[in-house]
């Protein structure tokens, strides 16, 4: 018995380790083989944004894990398997994928539960490209957090940030966009920075300002990696 149980530890710790290699390798660009104008761009922490065109179509968390079930579907699993889920966003719909290769140069994707590959390739010479042009004026107005319309967020063009909830000011800050914020910097990106009354900084990366006329803001923490989104 106790020589299974050591076994069954091991095998446990490869399929950990395997996993935590991907969550690494994956991060980049992925350009489809058959479209090249179909792209991933995997990034940390665990965000996935998905491209068609040069138009952001939608925006994921994503994990890679190697158990059962995925999505609702029972899967086969030893220490070569691993699944990848990528879940919406804007309406939380999931979507799973096996892992059947995973590498520098290319990645292979199956959808769970049917038949075909989805074969990319790295695109490590190309910079990923910026998702939208400046955000500063396009932020510029009122914003409900989503699910609760007493907490609004005020952007004026003098660069202030006013919070409300129920129709009361709670906090004020002085907010900045930019390629940085704090010690992080991107030219390919757009983070925000906050700046409350006692001087505490407040870094975010912005995922989208009212892309494709959809009304929504959605924010990345770089603290904690929790992604807000707020609706016009």
């Amino acid at each position: 018995m106790r020589a299974i149980f050591i076994s069954l530890s091991a095998f446990l710790s490869i399929l950990s380790i395997t996993t935590i290699q991907e969550d690494e390798l994956i991060v980049g660009t992925w350009v489809s083989k058959e479209d090249s104008n179909w792209r991933f761009i995997f990034k940390n922490p665990k965000t996935c944004f998905e491209y068609y065109n040069g138009k952001l179509t939608e925006e994921y968390s994503f994990s890679i894990s190697n158990s059962s079930p995925q999505c609702n579907k029972e899967v086969f699993v030893n220490q070569n398997t691993s699944y990848l889920k990528l879940k919406s966003n804007s309406d939380s719909e999931m979507n799973c994928y096996e892992i059947a290769s995973l590498n520098d140069e290319s990645l292979t994707l199956r959808v769970v539960g049917r038949g075909g590959f989805m074969e990319f390739i790295r695109d490590s010479n190309t910079a990923i490209p910026i998702r939208f042009s400046d955000p500063s004026k396009g932020i510029i107005g009122t914003w409900y957090s989503e699910g609760d319309r007493t907490n609004k967020w005020t952007y004026s063009d003098n660069g202030l940030l006013y919070e409300y909830w129920n129709s009361k000011v709670e906090s004020v800050y002085k907010y900045s966009i930019s390629h940085s914020c704090d010690s992080e910097y991107d030219p390919d990106f757009y983070f925000m920075e906050w700046i409350d009354e006692n001087g505490d900084i407040y870094c975010f990366e912005i995922n989208s300002v009212n892309e494709n006329n959809s009304d929504i803001l959605s924010l990345t923490s770089m603290k904690n990696g929790k992604i807000y989104l707020f609706n016009r």
